[in-house]
């Protein structure tokens, strides 16, 4: 992961999982597999990671 840029209201209680993917190199597929607690504004992370896991996916096959 490069970077990210976050714009939301609560931005401050999500970018630390983004900060923790840059410092340990991960990809957003970590972050899709990664288990998030329900509800929380944290999961709309873990959604966009699908997403992007997804269109690789599809990519591959």
């Amino acid at each position: 992961m490069v970077g990210a840029t976050l714009v939301a209201p609560s931005a401050g209680e999500l970018i630390h999982e983004i900060v923790l993917a840059m410092e340990r190199g991960l990809k957003p597929t970590h972050l899709s597999t990664a288990i998030h607690v329900y509800p929380t504004l944290a999961l709309g992370l873990r959604r966009a990671a699908d997403n992007y896991t997804l269109k690789h996916l599809v990519r591959e096959w």
